[in-house]
């Protein structure tokens, strides 16, 4: 997902000034998978400086956000997945990445018409959960991975974590990028984590 990232990011900071930070797993999951916790991220001890470099960078990151932006912050965990190859899928843990969030602006912060997801489904992309599902409740598999659960905003040092799952249907859509960049612009302006 490297390539969504970047030209996302990139999408970004053109449209709006500010190019967000962007950490990316450069090491194939075959070898380390980051986002596992440490003692189930690797089968060789040779993995685990590049796990923790991996980490520490987020680690930094999010702290420098909390710091700079008191309002709130946004991480954003980007995944590909086959499975649903036709959905996007969200996970927060049942919102519990998102508490911060959540106290803020309720349920429809993360399900609502200016949600992430919502602002996709706009789009014409299918999107799990559905947009204004009465539960937060989200696909087990894809619920949130350590990384959100490590760096969200239930954790007095965290921020908002989202992770985002796309779909192999949604991948081979060359706008793709465009629209995750537009939701995302979306997204920050309505809940206030970006200047209107």
């Amino acid at each position: 997902m490297r390539w969504l990232t970047e030209r996302v990011a990139a999408l970004i900071e053109q449209r709006i000034g500010q190019r967000p930070y962007v950490v990316i797993a450069r090491f194939s999951r075959n070898y380390l998978d980051a986002n596992r916790a440490e003692a189930e991220a690797m089968e060789s001890p040779d993995a685990l400086p590049a796990y923790r470099a991996y980490h520490d960078r987020i680690q930094s990151y999010v702290a420098e956000v909390k710091a700079t932006f008191p309002q709130g912050g946004l991480l954003l965990d980007v995944h590909g997945q086959s499975q649903e190859p036709n959905t996007t899928l969200r996970g927060t843990r049942a919102g519990l990445t998102a508490q911060a969030l959540l106290r803020r602006a309720g349920p429809d912060a993360l399900q609502g018409p200016h949600s992430i997801i919502g602002l996709l489904a706009a789009k014409g992309y299918p999107v799990h959960p559905a947009i204004g599902s009465a539960s937060l409740s989200e696909d087990s598999r894809y619920a949130g991975g350590h990384t959100v659960f490590t760096y969200g905003s239930h954790r007095a040092d965290g921020i908002d974590a989202i992770q985002l799952e796309f779909g192999r249907d949604h991948r081979a859509n060359p706008r793709l990028p465009e629209d995750v960049a537009d939701a995302l612009i979306g997204f920050m302006r309505a809940h206030g984590l970006l200047a209107r």
